[in-house]
């Protein structure tokens, strides 16, 4: 703890502060120590352009001086940033009942060799005390309970310290390592996921309550500070300062996917591209059926692609591999040269086709890959991987099938009235059947017969022999998968005739219920 000693200020008639206040506060740091010592807020400045950040650099060094993979020494040094700040922070609530607003500014971090190793915490007046310890608090400081804006119910203060830890603090460093491309967001969070659910067992006071609230609620406090500048709201005087405080979706809840993802080698050229934060427009006096416009108004907010590129690679939108160029050729008509028909489109299939096979027979989910959902990353053209996108209500499991229910998120704690949802209307289907024709639908009816059908015209390679190709690589993948030949023929993929969902039909009749129809099945045989 770096102390505050002493201050000065104004003494003006009638006023309790004076707004000269000024803290004179201890510095403990020697000169020949001052290069180790450094603030979160330091850590986490985004770089200047062509420059690397100050966390990157560190990381750099140590991966040299290691011979070590960046990425390996990133999730060493998260793990021991944990263990000297985060988790004794949690401790000290759950011991003590006394939070701090562990800000990014607060926080001062000594390094030594280049990891974490000593955190130190600044601003004595940036605390909050639990009303549940007030007896044990006093005791030790009998004036505290003269200070009535120390002590608050643990409702509050655990929404205060998720911001401040976790929004504010943690989440800076998460973002920071997956921004300057060490390591994986989706690897921290999963991290933190299962620190935080080891700590569950040893917590008994307000800390545990902190955690169980962490893991279980679909949206994390946020402190509106942007807000509170556009609408002139000073945070220490307004008449409810909860009102300063909005809420942000909780990542730690929505890693479900890619926990999955992580978790499975055979995933590793599937990326996601994460939908952070959200508003909707919804007003009590509206309902949807006398305001078909009720619940329409909405924004998402989602990761850029260029955020998530490497060296070397490009990436365009699957869809864009369907048009045709205003000279008639096809976009995909320099690929085609440079690597070769049938190379280029075997190594199409193997990036783009098996791993959302594999989401879907494995891990039983199943995502709605159409053209604008999968963007393509490539080199020169070469298929390298995909990103998805789109999981805001276009992810779909059945309790039968899902790899490991576990894992399934408590969608009710971010839309309650999902708790009463019928199947098959959001989520949760009732059949593996609705599984299999929503990827087979975005994925193979409306995404790839747009290719083959453009192949054939400009190529003179069969649509047959296109999906030919196709059936080969999922054979494979079964061969290759014996364990899941009972899920594979679950979902029956080739039989003769499959049911998809007629979009004009729809769009035409007006209908508010979905319509089908059957067609043959071009991965029979």
């Amino acid at each position: 703890m770096i102390t505050d000693p002493a201050y000065i200020t104004l003494s003006l008639p009638g006023l309790s502060e004076s707004g000269f206040e000024v803290i004179i506060r201890e510095n403990p740091f020697s000169e020949a120590e001052s290069s180790d010592v450094i603030t979160i807020a330091a850590l986490t400045q985004a770089p200047l352009p062509n420059e690397a950040s100050m966390l990157d650099d560190i990381i750099s060094d140590i991966a040299a001086s290691d011979n070590s993979s960046k990425t390996r020494i990133a999730i060493k040094w998260f793990a021991k940033y944990w263990e000297c700040a985060i988790e004794p922070m949690i401790r000290l609530y759950d011991e003590h009942g006394i939070a701090l607003e562990a800000h990014q500014q607060n926080s001062v971090m000594r390094l030594i060799g280049g990891y974490p190793s000593i955190y130190y915490f600044r601003d004595n007046q940036g605390f909050y005390l639990s009303k549940a310890y007030q007896s044990y608090l006093a005791a030790m400081e009998p004036e505290s309970v003269t200070v009535d804006s120390l002590y608050f119910d643990d409702e509050i203060i655990c929404d205060r310290f998720a911001y401040y830890l976790m929004i504010n603090h943690l989440f800076s460093i998460i973002g920071r390592m997956g921004a300057d491309g060490l390591v994986d967001e989706g690897i921290l969070l999963s991290f933190v996921q299962q620190r935080l659910a080891a700590m569950q067992y040893s917590l008994s006071g307000a800390g545990k309550m902190f955690v169980d609230r962490l893991l279980t609620r679909a949206t994390i406090p946020a402190k509106a500070n942007l807000m509170t500048r556009v609408h002139d709201v000073d945070e220490l005087v307004a008449e409810n300062e909860q009102a300063i405080y909005c809420e942000l979706p909780n990542p730690l809840m929505s890693t479900w996917l890619h926990n999955v993802i992580a978790s499975d080698k055979e995933l590793s050229n599937l990326s996601l591209l994460n939908e952070y934060a959200g508003a909707r427009f919804q007003a009590s006096y509206m309902d949807v059926e006398t305001s078909p416009e009720a619940g329409q108004l909405a924004v998402i907010m989602r990761e850029s692609v260029a955020s998530q590129l490497k060296a070397g690679e490009s990436a365009v939108p699957f869809n864009a591999l369907m048009m045709i160029e205003r000279d008639g050729l096809l976009f995909i008509a320099g690929w085609v040269e440079q690597h070769g028909l049938i190379a280029w489109l075997d190594k199409l299939i193997a990036v783009v086709v098996i791993p959302i096979w594999h989401l879907l027979v494995k891990h039983g989910i199943g995502i709605e890959p159409h053209g604008q959902n999968v963007v393509l990353v490539h080199k020169n053209g070469w298929p390298e991987r995909i990103l998805i996108r789109d999981f805001h209500e276009s992810v779909e499991y059945t309790l039968s099938f899902i790899g490991d229910p576990s894992l399934i998120p408590d969608f009710t704690s971010l839309e309650p009235h999902l708790a009463n949802a019928p199947l098959d209307d959001y989520y949760a289907m009732s059949s593996v059947e609705l599984l299999r024709e929503l990827v087979m639908d975005t994925l193979f009816i409306y995404n790839l017969t747009e290719v083959s059908h453009l192949i054939e015209r400009f190529y003179s390679m069969d649509e047959s022999a296109f999906w030919q190709r196709v059936s080969e690589q999922l054979e494979e993948y079964a061969k290759v998968h014996p364990e899941l030949n009972k899920r594979l023929s679950a979902l029956g993929h080739t039989q003769e005739y499959i049911s998809t969902e007629s979009l004009m039909t729809r769009k035409l009749l007006q209908s508010k219920v979905e319509c089908h129809h059957l067609i043959p099945n071009a991965l029979h045989r």
